[in-house]
């Protein structure tokens, strides 16, 4: 799935949005895929970071598109995010990729909008949230958590999958920010 993933990026959003994958989103793929009865095969492919031999790629094609959009958009946010928050270096690192990203973003966010407006006042929210000297871990937390229920939530279409699926991403949100 995650060299399924990085294929399908790179036909929707290009080589440079490729560079950002994580095994986080080839996770979200699995989960869209198997809620959504996607028809995976499995077949040999090269890639940039494999030239010479052949690795195992998954095609799915209506499993991974909403996964590589929703990666496109909260990758987006979080390298908006570094702007304001790291050193020099990361910040320069951070400005440049935004550059070749931003084109991707916008195709991405054309196609799930209210994603993308609740990733961006999710993001801007935590950044509030963690200025404030007196802000608890708890509240830090919070948009993290929000931001991945609101991915969770496009998986499935079936509004009992929905629910269990927001609640999921809840927690794993808030999971992932306290181990960050």
């Amino acid at each position: 799935f995650y060299c399924g993933l990085c294929k399908r990026i790179k036909k929707d959003y290009g080589f440079m949005a490729t560079l950002t994958l994580s095994y986080d989103f080839a996770f979200l793929s699995i989960m869209n895929a198997g809620f959504n009865d996607c028809e995976a095969k499995a077949e040999k492919c090269r890639c940039i970071a494999h030239p010479l031999k052949k690795t195992v790629c998954v095609k799915c094609d209506s499993g991974l598109q909403y996964p590589a959009a929703a990666a496109e958009i909260l990758i987006y946010h979080k390298l908006r995010d570094d702007c304001a928050d790291k050193g020099f270096l990361k910040k320069l690192a951070a400005k440049l990729m935004l550059l070749f990203l931003k084109r991707g973003y916008k195709k991405a966010s054309k196609l799930y909008p209210e994603l993308s407006k609740e990733i961006e006042a999710q993001m801007k929210l935590q950044a509030s949230l963690e200025s404030q000297p007196d802000c608890s871990i708890d509240m830090a937390s919070e948009p993290s958590a929000k931001m991945m229920q609101a991915i969770a939530h496009y998986i499935s279409d079936d509004d009992s999958h929905r629910r269990v699926l927001e609640r999921f991403g809840y927690f794993l949100g808030r999971y992932i920010y306290l181990c960050d």
